[in-house]
């Protein structure tokens, strides 16, 4: 007996949930690699010294600063349901006009999560 064929798979379907299943584990993988790092230079404020040794320290400052302000503010559109994705979109269509297409891709993507979430709580 043979096992019949699986209907045509929606294909766009299948390539939302498995990229999205991707983005949740390179999340965990990225949290995992963020662990180690700060367990081989022992504390937090060593963080950007040991990234960026031969730059100078108020340039390696001001970079670790713009990373925590990029962090909290990323922290807190994930954290609101009431998100508005349409602010992701303004930025997407920047990034792509401005030739940074990958990460207009991810602010796309991001967005898209954002409605996904936000249809969920409605």
């Amino acid at each position: 007996m043979t096992t019949p064929a699986p209907e045509d798979p929606d294909t766009a379907a299948v390539d939302q949930t498995l990229a999205a299943r991707n983005l949740r584990s390179a999340e965990v993988i990225a949290g995992v690699l963020d662990a180690g790092l700060l367990h081989a230079v022992g504390r937090p404020d060593k963080l950007p010294t040991v990234l960026f040794p031969d730059v100078d320290e108020n340039v390696v400052q001001a970079i670790f600063d713009l990373g925590v302000k990029v962090g909290v503010w990323g922290g807190q559109a994930m954290l609101r349901p009431q998100w508005d994705p349409t602010v992701l979109d303004r930025f997407q269509r920047e990034l792509e006009a401005g030739a940074y297409e990958q990460m207009g891709r991810r602010v796309r993507s991001a967005a898209q999560c954002g409605r996904r979430t936000v249809s969920e709580h409605l």
